[in-house]
């Protein structure tokens, strides 16, 4: 699945977060392109695989964070890190928007 991120507790504990990978159907066929192993064929599966993911997750009492993903802004960063677009980068890359102050709102 495509769907990735990290999980971290916050000091002195409390309940975890994970962010996801969020794509949009808009860029979905560019995203297929980049990636080096295996995706959703379609958009609407991915997205279905992706909310039963953060219910899943959700359940066990982590927070899920959706983290938007730009296509481009997504190679950019592979491309910066030397780093094929595959499921450990992309899930890197969401720990890595995971941790800008923006996305913790």
């Amino acid at each position: 699945m495509t769907a990735s991120g990290k999980k971290s507790a916050p000091p002195g504990g409390g309940s975890a977060t994970i962010g996801i990978a969020w794509y949009s159907k808009a860029q979905w066929d560019d995203f297929r392109r980049l990636s080096t192993d295996p995706v959703e064929k379609t958009f609407e599966e991915w997205e279905r695989n992706a909310k039963r993911l953060c219910a899943k997750t959700e359940k066990k009492g982590v927070t899920v964070k959706k983290i938007p993903v730009d296509v481009s802004e997504l190679a950019l960063w592979c491309h910066s890190t030397k780093r094929a677009c595959d499921g450990a980068a992309r899930a890197d890359y969401v720990a890595w928007k995971l941790r800008e102050p923006d996305s913790r709102e």
